[in-house]
């Protein structure tokens, strides 16, 4: 064994004895350096595989979100209009409740306990009603507890990166207004 100047590490050089030590042999400098470019080559590929992978989830979550957010919008204005109406009937009842107890007070002998029993349905309409307006209610808290929920998820702290980037990559995109 002797030792090679010529080599950047110093190595030593062997002269191979039989075919198999060529192998260990030290690669000569402009191969390295095509072993290194190939290397970040396939590097580089392999990063913009995994972004690839990443912004297709991301695109593919974005797409869930904004239908999430849809679905959760119109249950709301759905949830809404039914609170109003629900309001507007209770109201209604309520000022025919008290036209029909005037009216009853004039006739107290007779229709008072025909009237009674219509007041008790329509309370029973109103109490399905408020219970439905409930339901809603509840429907729009699960909504918002899932949307709570997917914000709060591993994919979402793990993806914030990339949107993070994806960001700063579309300011620096918008070009540069010419001042006049």
């Amino acid at each position: 064994m002797t030792s090679d100047p010529g080599s950047p590490t110093g190595e030593m050089a062997v002269a191979p004895q039989d075919p198999a030590e060529f192998e260990l042999l030290p690669l000569a400098e402009p191969e390295r350096s095509q072993a290194v470019r190939a290397l970040i080559g396939q590097v580089i590929e392999q990063q913009h595989a995994e972004r690839e992978a990443f912004l297709s989830a991301l695109r593919v979550y974005e797409e869930q979100t904004t239908r999430l957010t849809a679905e959760v919008a119109e249950a709301r204005s759905e949830l809404s209009s039914q609170i109003e109406a629900a309001r507007q009937e209770r109201e209604h009842l309520v000022a025919e409740f008290l036209d029909r107890l005037d009216h009853l007070s004039s006739k107290i002998s007779t229709s008072a306990s025909r009237y009674q029993s219509e007041l008790a349905q329509k309370d029973v309409l109103l109490e399905d009603r408020e219970r439905r307006v409930e339901i809603y209610a509840g429907l729009a808290a699960d909504a918002r507890s899932e949307l709570d929920d997917i914000q709060h998820s591993t994919s979402w702290r793990i993806t914030a990166p990339v949107r993070l980037l994806s960001r700063m990559l579309a300011k620096q995109a918008i070009p540069a207004r010419p001042e006049n």
